[in-house]
């Protein structure tokens, strides 16, 4: 399969959470995609899903409310 293409990034959803000193942090949830032109037309090859802050900080999900800086090992929780 010839992954040559336009390679981009989308947000699929983003979460409003609060860090340990109470400030608001907003997370986005994103993924790889490339656009590719075949001979059967054009493609769209979806790729990893992986969570970040605005300034692009890697962030780990715990569970469905807990979210882990990867740097830091500070915890975030979900306000909602």
């Amino acid at each position: 399969m010839d992954m040559d293409g336009e390679k981009t990034v989308e947000t699929i959803s983003e979460r409003a959470c609060i860090d340990s000193n109470g400030l608001p942090v907003r997370l986005y949830e994103r993924r790889h995609v490339i656009l590719s032109q075949t001979a059967a037309g054009p493609r769209r090859y979806v790729g990893a899903r992986f969570w970040c802050t605005a300034e692009g900080d890697a962030v780990r999900l715990i569970d469905s409310s807990m979210f882990e800086m990867v740097e830091s090992g500070e915890i975030l929780v979900a306000m909602e």
